[in-house]
């Protein structure tokens, strides 16, 4: 196959335009469409995360800025893990059942109103967070625990 000048000029111009259009190696700043992409997935990823949780749970106490119970599994299936959550968080509870909840000792306690209690979910994103860094480049922050 011969090229004439005319082709050969075409496909340097062709390998020259992926070149720039490769990404770059090494430390750079993030353009305003890396940012602009990274913030668009974390307002999805907000806009579609639960608000609420639903627990079961019994001996429901609020004091001060802390809200106190203890975990059920089911209405009727009660025990002793303490829950304690900011009392901000609490949304409404109602009374749907009673239970005898098991101690840890395997005796069971008196029975007992269970409580269904919506909980205010703390979101927060896979990402945990989009910074861009002038020495680092384009950086999302790792998902924090909870």
């Amino acid at each position: 196959m011969v090229m004439t000048s005319a082709f050969r000029t075409k496909v340097v111009a062709l390998l020259f335009a992926a070149s720039c259009a490769a990404p770059r190696e090494g430390v750079h700043s993030a353009t305003a469409a890396d940012a602009a992409i990274a913030s668009g997935m974390a307002v999805e990823e907000l806009a579609t995360a639960k608000k609420e949780q639903v627990v079961l749970g019994w001996k429901l106490e609020v004091i001060g800025d802390r809200a106190r119970f203890f975990a059920c599994s089911a209405e009727d299936a009660c025990g002793e893990r303490v829950v304690e959550v900011p009392a901000k968080a609490l949304l409404s509870f109602k009374v749907v059942g009673r239970a005898r909840p098991t101690r840890d000792d395997g005796t069971v306690a008196e029975e007992t109103d269970v409580v269904r209690v919506t909980l205010a979910k703390d979101t927060t994103t896979s990402r945990g967070g989009v910074v861009a860094d002038p020495h680092r480049g384009l950086t999302l922050g790792g998902a924090q625990a909870k």
